[in-house]
């Protein structure tokens, strides 16, 4: 569900940091791959295992767990995104 989004996410990453490079852009687009390594390195296998094995408590924790760290790293490149917006500056 989420794949289609990641993918076009990580596309536009790399063209902001090829057509608009900066510190912002370099920092996203690095918040970005550890999107994409969290999900394959963490969350994949979790799913698979959640899928042979069935329900299983301890997986369904790990899972939440690890998708909190996904979620966090979103959560930073909102803020970033939003902190370069002007019209979002309070200061």
């Amino acid at each position: 569900i989420a794949a289609p989004l990641m993918i076009a996410q990580l596309g536009l990453g790399a063209i902001s940091v090829i057509l608009a490079p900066s510190y912002f852009s370099a920092i996203i687009f690095g918040l970005v791959i550890a999107t994409w390594m969290n999900t394959f390195i963490q969350l994949v296998p979790l799913h698979r295992d959640l899928q042979a094995q069935g329900k299983d408590e301890e997986l369904i924790n790990q899972l939440l767990s690890k998708n909190r760290i996904r979620l966090l790293i979103w959560i930073t490149i909102l803020a970033i995104k939003l902190s370069q917006d002007s019209s979002w500056n309070i200061l």
